[in-house]
């Protein structure tokens, strides 16, 4: 060991990025953002991509009719099977939204069944079951985006009352409402005489 007063100046310091086996300078700090915007048409064909690998292991089933006359847990594994899928993990496609299909197949759990709108269907969870079973309506409607018949109705605007009782429009309402009010200003300013403008 050298004597006190003769050590090298980086003597434990080897951490440092400039020493082989060092720190890394300017090295991630955990916040960067890796998405990845991706085209609609490059989602359609990896959707198309990923059904034509299933349907080539012979991982598609089409079902004429899925419909409960209540939600019962027993129907919905019953139904597993009779199609001999009671064991794995199976997205399910239907058509339309339907309560009494959904409660039913609820309690078997997300990593077992997967319930999914024919407007919802992507190519992850195409790829993360092992088979998929599809309404044979909803077959049309593969590839083709939202359908009007499926979509939620809005939940109604909730407004804030004022302190005069009176509710208060949405912030976007209220913004159109001033712009409407500045327009009507300046066409009243440009149909007005000279002589009557304000100084």
């Amino acid at each position: 060991m050298a004597p006190e007063g003769h050590r090298p100046r980086t003597a434990g310091l080897h951490a440092r990025p400039q020493w082989v086996g060092g720190g890394i300078a300017h090295g991630p700090s955990g916040e960067q953002n890796y998405t990845k915007r991706v085209s609609k048409a490059l989602k359609r064909v990896a959707l198309r991509s990923a059904l034509s690998d299933r349907a080539r292991s012979g991982d598609i089933r089409v079902v004429d009719d899925l419909t409960f006359d209540a939600p019962r847990t027993k129907d919905a594994v019953a139904f597993l099977e009779a199609l001999g899928l009671a064991d794995r993990r199976v997205l399910l496609v239907l058509a339309t939204r339907d309560e009494a299909v959904g409660r039913s197949f609820r309690n078997l759990g997300e990593r077992r069944v997967h319930l999914l709108p024919v407007d919802q269907l992507n190519t992850y969870d195409v790829l993360v079951s092992d088979v998929v079973v599809f309404q044979r309506a909803a077959l049309p409607h593969v590839g083709k985006g939202t359908r009007d018949d499926l979509v939620a109705v809005d939940p109604p605007v909730r407004t804030k009352a004022t302190r005069a009782g009176r509710p208060q429009p949405p912030p976007a309402q209220r913004k159109n409402r001033a712009n409407r009010a500045k327009r009507r200003s300046e066409r009243a300013a440009q149909a007005a005489p000279a002589d009557r403008l304000p100084r």
